[in-house]
């Protein structure tokens, strides 16, 4: 029976469709939309989304890789004039596993359904301080399409970076502070329990969690990774400070909390009786000190942005398979430039670039010590701004090194939206996006907004 939930699922949201945007049935359009109003009132607002998500691999072997459908449902509403609440879930279930056996039992267990509260908190609004306390997302970054000063948040990485940002984040339980003075404001934030990255797991369409080979005659065994137990004493801080001077928007933060990316330390041994060194990797995930600025402004309708993050002893993998724990410890700075500007009042455009300088530079690591990288997005619409074409453009100064993401959206009947597009993945086997260049996809996305 399985196999049958997808295509109900389908079947009802085509019917849907088909009867918003269809005159000759004999229900109208304003069918769902007297509903749903008829829910909400000043203190109650419930909304959701119905989306099917659909990617086909074009790289060999060839082979349809996602039939995710998807239920995203929404409640916000007001309890007194100073106390509002929102709620968020989302539920899916990804029919490709039932329809190949392309994937292993671990990456089905993985990624094939999951049910999860998003958000759930409650705002406070007491004058100038504004307290928001439960799960949620707290957004420092302001880069596009990458994730660079938005460190709060982790990240579910079992798609790449493919999905919008917002879905990428991973809410937390958090107890968030915001206070504003003049033309300042403070904020503080403090999480009780961390939450760490999800990964493909093996055999997945984007795992690059693991190393693929180190060297021949080398054997390489993965523990499990070891998560900090769930107590204040592994709880995470940080806050913000801005300030609005002239026509600069400035700010500085820190962070103190995991990083959450593991560090895979790494143990060897041999012996006589097998002629391979057999290397054991232990992920484990170690507390960091992140510091660092963001800037904007606005001048003749250039909008300049840059963010600066500055980490302290941040472990770095190194090459040598017989180092004693595979990993140093090094400083190292992220900034990002961008720029966003509009064309002939119809081309919206960001261009931004990237480097990462590692100090005190060790040889033997992976990464070099100086990466540069920049990025390219256009958009424009059409047709009242139905039909938005769209480009994303990201690629390395150092290496061949490139991802590129065009996409065509549609919108029809006010809530509907049909996207195409397409994910291709250039670049060398060690490279961020080149390590993914046999994943290559393109996608057909149908959405339902209610």
């Amino acid at each position: 029976m399985r196999i049958y939930i997808p295509v109900i699922f389908i079947t009802i949201l085509s019917l849907v469709l088909l009867a918003l945007t269809n005159p000759t049935v004999s229900f109208s359009s304003n069918m769902s939309e007297d509903f749903f109003n008829g829910l909400s009132s000043d203190t109650f607002l419930f909304s959701g989304q119905i989306k099917n998500e659909t990617a086909y691999r074009t790289s060999h072997p060839n082979q349809i890789t996602k039939l995710k459908n998807i239920l995203n449902i929404n409640l916000l509403g007001d309890i007194t004039t100073t106390v509002s609440y929102n709620l968020s879930s989302r539920f899916y279930y990804d029919a490709v596993f039932d329809l190949s056996g392309n994937y292993n039992k671990e990456v089905e267990n993985n990624q094939e359904k999951e049910a999860k509260l998003r958000t759930a908190f409650l705002d406070f609004n007491l004058g100038d301080v504004d307290l928001r306390i439960g799960k949620q997302q707290i957004v420092w970054g302001e880069a596009v399409g990458l994730f660079f000063a938005d460190i709060i948040n982790p990240k579910d990485l079992r798609e790449f970076i493919l999905p919008e940002l917002g879905e990428i984040r991973i809410p937390t339980w958090a107890t968030d502070i915001e206070y504003y003075f003049d033309d300042n404001y403070f904020e503080f934030v403090w999480i009780p329990v961390p939450k760490f990255n999800k990964f493909g797991t093996f055999g997945s369409e984007f795992d690059f969690e693991r190393l693929q080979s180190i060297q021949e005659n080398i054997s390489v065994i993965y523990l499990d990774k070891k998560e900090p137990s769930s107590n204040l004493k592994n709880s995470e801080f940080g806050f913000r400070i801005s300030r609005l001077i002239g026509n600069w928007d400035l700010s500085m933060f820190y962070f103190y909390g995991y990083d959450y990316f593991p560090v895979n330390f790494r143990g060897y041994f041999s012996n006589s009786s097998n002629p391979n060194t057999v290397i054991m990797v232990s992920p484990e995930y170690k507390k960091i000190n992140i510091s660092g600025m963001t800037f904007s402004s606005d001048f003749n309708n250039v909008i300049l942005k840059g963010e600066f993050i500055f980490n302290n002893n941040k472990y770095f993998e190194v090459s040598d398979p017989l180092d004693t724990d595979g990993v140093v410890k090094k400083d190292y700075l992220d900034y990002i430039l961008g720029m966003n500007y509009t064309f002939f009042d119809r081309i919206d455009s960001n261009f931004q670039l990237m480097q990462r300088i590692i100090f005190n530079y060790d040889k033997k690591i992976l990464e070099d010590d100086v990466t540069v990288s920049f990025s390219i997005w256009l958009k424009t619409s059409f047709l009242n701004n139905t039909l938005e074409p769209e480009i994303f453009f990201v690629s390395s100064l150092n290496k061949k090194d490139l991802m590129i993401r065009p996409k065509l959206s549609y919108t029809f009947a006010d809530n509907c939206k049909l996207t195409m597009g397409i994910d291709i993945f250039e670049g060398v086997s060690d490279g961020y996006f080149g390590q993914f260049d046999d994943k290559d996809r393109i996608y057909l996305e149908l959405s339902f907004d209610f």
